[in-house]
């Protein structure tokens, strides 16, 4: 598995079990914030993230390995969440409130399969969007850290 891998798993994964849970009044997550305005300038600013999610969901929702996770459900929640973490990360102006990565995931069993998977949507996604693959690794090293705290089996 390559590290742009793991960095953009770590990302997409975040929120999934967080549908049921009230955002709390301050960030949760300390995130690496990319400096580079460029990046989410080439996802078409904050708005392009909500376009992006739109494809990402559509990705992930059919992906042999993310649909148990996402496939069938209302991901309006998980969808804001990760418009609002990236937007965040990117220096958009957005604050995540969502729970951290570890609180989110604990319990689900998120496998390397699970994972990977996740990282292809995303990455299709990306690609279908024209986010070039060098502002893809810009927010995905940002998330790095978060790796360990997302698989567990």
């Amino acid at each position: 598995m390559t590290l742009r891998m793991v960095f953009l798993a770590a990302l997409l994964l975040a929120p999934v079990p967080s549908l049921a849970q009230a955002p709390t009044a301050q960030p949760t997550e300390r995130y690496a914030k990319v400096d580079d305005p460029a990046v989410l300038e080439s996802f078409g600013g904050v708005e392009g993230l909500r376009r992006f999610m739109e494809l990402f969901e559509a990705e992930l929702a059919v992906h042999p390995q993310t649909k148990p996770f996402f496939g069938g459900r209302d991901n309006t929640r998980v969808k804001q969440q990760l418009v609002d973490q990236f937007c965040d990360i990117l220096g958009g102006g957005c604050i995540y409130r969502g729970q951290t990565m570890r609180d989110s995931h604990r319990g689900m069993g998120v496998s390397m399969a699970a994972f990977n998977g996740l990282v292809e949507a995303f990455q299709r996604a990306a690609d279908r969007h024209g986010v070039p693959f060098r502002y893809q690794n810009k927010l995905l090293a940002a998330l790095a850290p978060l790796y360990r705290d997302i698989v567990t089996r």
